[in-house]
């Protein structure tokens, strides 16, 4: 039961940190082949922010922030905009999820460097793809590169 709570009081709680924005959406990725994960992403004037979450409502979790300098490639009046993007941000992982992901069983955080491009559709849809090379500080520090694909559905 105590999951369930903490788990809505943290889904209640993001979109208000999207009042200052000036898009706000909400979406699905695939982290690296072998999970799904919940992602937002804001655009402020100059720069962006990500979040994302993931759960098995068990023992496995991992929660990043990621804030990117962006900018949107040229387009025509037919053509969706394309959004190229980097940017710098953390990641913590409970010692389950870093051992489901990684082989070791301690919680960890991390320094996460994404780039990638995202796709903005008139319809309000965009798909994103991602690299992230990521440094993890455990009793052994360890760097991986992941890649993410997903679908946001942008609410303004």
């Amino acid at each position: 039961m105590k999951k369930w709570v903490l788990f809505s009081i943290f889904l209640g709680a993001l979109p208000s940190g999207a009042i200052a924005t000036e898009h706000f959406s909400l979406g699905i990725g695939h982290y690296n082949n072998d999970a799904f994960y919940y992602t937002d992403k804001a655009y402020f004037d100059g720069f962006s922010m990500d979040l994302g979450a993931y759960s098995d409502l068990n023992s496995s979790h991992f929660l990043y922030l990621d804030a990117h300098l962006y900018s949107t490639a040229s387009q025509s009046v037919f053509a969706p905009a394309l959004v190229l993007y980097s940017g710098i941000g953390g990641v913590v992982m409970s010692a389950n999820a870093f051992r489901d992901f990684h082989g070791s069983k301690e919680q960890v955080w991390g320094l996460r460097l994404p780039i990638g491009a995202e796709v903005l559709l008139d319809s309000g849809m965009s798909f994103f793809a991602e690299v992230v090379p990521t440094l993890f500080f455990a009793s052994q520090q360890e760097y991986e590169t992941t890649a993410a694909l997903g679908v946001r559905f942008y609410l303004y």
